[in-house]
């Protein structure tokens, strides 16, 4: 039988709906290679006092001001640092496997009002091992609340964040020059934020001896957190 006798044979009725269904299926696999369905991406967690109230699913990820992956969802947990946002991020494959395994993070907003984002960072010092995929990162963001609106005066308080490993650093010097004898570690309980009277845990090991300690912030002078320790219970 030719080809045009099978032609003629297939009832005219079938078109409509066969035409119908390439568009369905064309049009359902552009939307899914659109919305990354097929693409391939690595996960990772970003952990943060407080993510904002604008930061949203979906919220941009960027490296070096190039977006780089995608909020997926934001949840909160209550650790011994208090209530914490967790962010997990969907990260491109080919940057991925460039990043640090000290990388470091930031949440940032281009406005007061706009929609924040997620900025990391390389640090000057990077490791020179990689990042694994599904790593926790934390943020040490510098928040940035907005109290009040006057006419179109904003009222902004700037709060700096000494992360959890900057505490342990620093406590770790300041133990150093006071007995003379640098710890061998010290495991700080979370980030400490620069607001009066706020605390934060450490542990310091020396030899066999462990050692707590609570740090306290006394004063704020711009950028700098100024705190006491005193042996902890």
């Amino acid at each position: 039988m030719s080809t045009g006798s099978r032609r003629e044979n297939i009832d005219p009725i079938w078109w409509a709906p066969v035409l119908l269904v390439v568009v369905v299926a064309i049009s359902t696999l552009t939307a899914m290679l659109y919305s990354g369905t097929f693409h391939r991406y690595e996960p990772l967690t970003l952990v943060s006092d407080r993510s904002g109230l604008v930061m949203e699913d979906g919220a941009k990820v960027k490296l070096r001001g190039v977006q780089v992956g995608e909020v997926t969802s934001i949840g909160a947990q209550t650790g011994a640092a208090g209530a914490v946002s967790e962010l997990s991020l969907k990260i491109d494959p080919e940057p991925f496997k460039y990043l640090p395994s000290n990388l470091e993070a930031e949440i940032k907003s281009s406005t007061a009002f706009g929609a924040k984002y997620v900025d990391l960072i390389v640090p000057t010092n990077a490791s020179p091992q990689r990042l694994r995929p599904g790593s926790v990162v934390h943020s040490r963001n510098v928040t940035v609340e907005v109290n009040t609106v006057e006419g179109l005066m904003m009222k902004l308080d700037v709060v700096p964040v000494l992360t959890k490993a900057e505490v342990e650093s620093s406590l770790l010097n300041d133990l150093a020059i006071q007995t003379r004898r640098r710890p061998d570690s010290a495991r700080c309980s979370g980030n400490l934020e620069g607001r009066p009277a706020n605390t934060v845990e450490c542990t310091v090991v020396t030899g066999p001896d462990t050692a707590s300690f609570i740090l306290m912030v006394t004063t704020v002078e711009g950028d700098k957190i100024n705190y006491t320790y005193t042996p902890g219970p």
